[in-house]
């Protein structure tokens, strides 16, 4: 009868000591209205060993490297850790991840998929695809090790960009030409082909130009040059004349073009 006492009594201590150490951190607190709640005293662990036991919304400081140590939260509903840690986004593999800062006050953020650093911004504000150091007096610098090609923007025709501003680039697919805006017009990149060159001289109020019609890239353009100056001249194209959709082939048609 005594030995079954003590069995009883030892068995009671057993349980008192788990529910203490189930409910440590675990406060019981009464409200207002006579309920009661439970406070979670939360636990803050550094540590490269996932700790025993945790729960909801403890935190865990892993050290595992020591470099970039990862923040982690305990999710009760998932009874897993999540990352949240402020210096480095990544997904559940790691080989993917935004991370800002390797070593101490370097200011460089680093984008990586896939294992692989793909862009970098440094403390000057330079960027860097391809490359982890970028060209000093580059404000983009790409660097292409997978022989891939840069793609503009591409439109039918330049005309088709509704708010253009000096220095957009672009490609019409209609004249298969690439575009740089300057001086408020588009000028062709490259002059590959020139067609159908027509020349007029002017009459009238207009007897001291010539205008020579023609065609580059299966664009259309008009140039006004002065007789008596060489070096100054005009261009219309359908940039700024969206009425004339072919080549003027006339002088009447080259005189009421609007020129730049």
């Amino acid at each position: 009868m005594f030995f079954k006492i003590i069995i009883k009594f030892l068995i009671f201590l057993f349980c008192a000591i788990c529910i203490q150490k189930s409910f440590a951190q675990e406060v019981r607190v009464i409200n207002n209205k006579g309920t009661i709640n439970t406070l979670v005293k939360n636990k803050y662990t550094t540590s490269n060993i996932e700790p025993i036991d945790p729960l909801e919304g403890d935190i865990w400081f892993d050290n595992t490297d020591s470099i970039n140590i990862i923040t982690k939260i305990y999710d009760k509903t998932s009874t897993s850790w999540l990352k949240i840690n402020l210096k480095k986004l990544q997904d559940d593999d790691g080989d993917t991840s935004i991370s800002i800062e390797k070593i101490t006050d370097e200011d460089i953020i680093r984008f990586q998929t896939l294992g692989t650093e793909r862009m970098l911004i440094n403390s000057l504000g330079n960027v860097a695809i391809g490359n982890s150091n970028p060209y000093a007096q580059a404000i983009l610098d790409l660097t292409n090790t997978q022989k891939f090609g840069f793609l503009l923007p591409t439109e039918l025709k330049p005309i088709d960009i509704l708010t253009p501003t000096d220095g957009m680039l672009m490609y019409s697919s209609q004249n298969k030409n690439a575009y740089l805006r300057a001086g408020n017009a588009w000028k062709p990149i490259t002059f590959n082909s020139v067609t159908n060159e027509l020349i007029f001289e002017g009459t009238g109020a207009d007897s001291n130009f010539y205008y020579v019609s023609l065609i580059i890239n299966n664009d259309w353009k008009v140039i006004k040059y002065n007789k008596s100056d060489v070096n100054v001249e005009l261009e219309a194209t359908i940039s700024n004349n969206a009425g004339q959709t072919s080549q003027p082939t006339t002088l009447t048609e080259c005189q009421a073009l609007t020129y730049n």
